[in-house]
């Protein structure tokens, strides 16, 4: 069992305690408990988990997404990001035998809208809002934080297209927003 010790602000436990808990956390199913443990991971582990195919299932949240794609925007311009990104999740998923059907797997259109809303953001803010870390910028840009957002821009008719699936469809009921000039 790990030494607790004081401080200014009560009890805590040692680091080796609090890596044990992690480890423990990422056996238990649930939100609750990754988030933490995803919270504890800086973005160049987070992706190089995601990309070395060792990220836990559980913890390939919907934070996880943003914080991947928002990490691949700061290193390359959108196009190069979104091939990543394309790339990353199809492997990803393939590797965690997610299925591919009409309404589960890689999805094009999502991807696309999805990265561009965050690249948009990304540039919009950087003066007036900067961040350093991708936790930050999620914090930050709590507008993104839904997996609802599309709807603002897409009908599910749209979205279920077929071809939206494979292919960036353009949205139906108003457009994804431009970059600043």
């Amino acid at each position: 069992m790990g030494m607790q010790y004081h401080t200014p602000g009560g009890y805590r436990q040692s680091t080796e305690k609090q890596n044990e808990i992690r480890r423990l956390q990422v056996m238990v199913p649930g939100r609750v408990a990754s988030i933490d443990t995803l919270r504890c991971m800086d973005d160049v582990e987070l992706v190089r988990q995601f990309e070395g195919l060792t990220l836990p299932i559980a913890l390939w949240t919907y934070r996880a997404h943003v914080r991947v794609a928002y990490t691949y925007l700061q290193r390359h311009g959108f196009e190069e990001a979104l091939q990543h990104m394309r790339k990353g999740v199809k492997k990803y998923n393939a590797a965690n035998n997610v299925p591919n059907s009409p309404t589960s797997g890689y999805h094009e259109t999502t991807t696309h809208a999805f990265l561009w809303l965050i690249h948009v953001t990304m540039q919009a803010y950087s003066e007036s809002h900067p961040v350093s870390k991708a936790d930050e910028f999620c914090d930050m840009h709590p507008q993104l934080m839904s997996k609802h957002i599309l709807r603002l821009f897409y009908s599910p008719a749209c979205r279920m297209m077929p071809e939206a699936k494979t292919r960036f469809v353009e949205p139906d009921l108003a457009a994804l927003p431009r970059l600043p000039e």
